[in-house]
């Protein structure tokens, strides 16, 4: 019995690091689709969850010439959370699991902008306190990028573009109701105009009826 117990810690154990080593972020590069341009992330040794990361844009034929370096990046970064301009010189990181913040967009390595979750998605009741980031996005839903458009449809039905050159979100498309939502709208209302209507009709059946119970 204490041998099969010493196994399962073991073997528990081992999971543990393997999921751990799972979770830490790892160097990557990206380059430009000349090839001009090539952009390196390097997570923090000391701390890569919660250090600050090493990145920044150099020359494609000269990897020591840096075109700019990226002010107070989190270490904890992944290449799917970065979305970048054409030419590299800009870019949206999506920072994982953060409660307040959804969209940091970078120009040339310094931070510019910042959109918190309150500002793209207006039913916050919809998002629980104990939620991770991840839910302010709607269920099975994913952010896309088309060139230098970024899309991606919130929780409550909103879905925004933004312009991954300048940062600045140029349209926001509002879910259209369906006959179902109106009718979901519409059914006080029904309730209402069918009662009313129900009593007044009963009202006049029942003054047409009192002659006849005189009469009786």
């Amino acid at each position: 019995m204490k041998k099969l117990l010493s196994i399962c810690f073991i073997f528990m154990l081992i999971l543990q690091l393997f999921a751990a080593a799972d979770q830490n972020p790892a160097e990557f590069e990206v380059k430009s689709k000349d090839e001009s341009k090539v952009f390196r992330f390097k997570p923090s040794s000391n701390d890569p969850l919660k250090g600050t990361a090493t990145a920044g844009l150099y020359k494609g034929s000269n990897p020591t010439e840096v075109i700019y370096t990226v002010e107070n990046l989190r270490s904890r970064a992944y290449r799917e959370d970065f979305y970048f301009s054409e030419d590299l010189m800009s870019f949206f990181f999506v920072p994982k699991d953060d409660l307040e913040i959804a969209l940091e967009y970078y120009s040339r390595g310094k931070l510019e902008k910042t959109y918190e979750i309150k500002d793209l998605v207006n039913d916050l009741d919809i998002i629980s306190n104990s939620d991770s980031k991840s839910t302010w996005l709607k269920p099975g839903s994913k952010i896309v990028q088309t060139l230098n458009t970024l899309t991606f449809t919130t929780i409550d039905d909103l879905t925004y573009y933004l312009d991954i050159a300048t940062g600045d979100i140029f349209k926001v498309d509002k879910k259209k109701d369906s006959f179902f939502d109106y009718f979901l709208k519409a059914m006080p209302f029904l309730i209402i105009i069918l009662s009313v209507g129900g009593y007044l009709a009963f009202f006049i059946l029942k003054q047409q009826q009192k002659p006849f119970l005189y009469i009786l």
